[in-house]
């Protein structure tokens, strides 16, 4: 797909722009599984953690431990202001290239996330878990 690599890459310079020291320690999110598996693909001969989402099977790959994230990348096509939930946060980049299906998805930084934030993040994966098993209280 258009865009993909252009996506990947600039989360992959999203990510060496973080401090050195805290790097491993960065959960990447995606609003989706096809941004999850571009950046995924062209970053896998690249030292950083596996982008995650809550789209699709990607659900069961999900960390189960939040604790101890020191910084999110947040990939969205309409990211929500979350600046609230962190010491900083910021667009640091977005797909330009005209043809992408992605064109304008944002690629977010945000460092120091608080508890709350990771509280949001555990309830959001658990409700869409139980929609896509079906579980889900009616």
């Amino acid at each position: 797909m258009l865009g993909w690599r252009e996506l990947a890459d600039k989360t992959w310079q999203a990510y060496q722009a973080l401090p050195a020291p805290t790097r491993a320690r960065t959960l990447i999110k995606c609003s989706n599984y096809g941004q999850a598996g571009a950046i995924n693909y062209y970053n896998r001969g690249r030292n950083m953690p596996l982008a995650q989402s809550f789209n699709g099977s990607y659900l069961f790959w999900f960390p189960q431990q939040l604790l101890g994230y020191q910084h999110v990348i947040n990939i969205d096509d309409e990211p929500d202001d979350l600046t609230a939930y962190f010491t900083s946060y910021q667009r640091v980049a977005e797909v330009v290239n005209p043809y992408a299906r992605e064109l304008g998805a944002a690629i977010m930084v945000g460092s120091g996330p608080t508890p709350a934030l990771l509280m949001r993040v555990r309830q959001e994966h658990q409700e869409a878990l139980e929609a896509w098993e079906g579980t889900a209280a009616k």
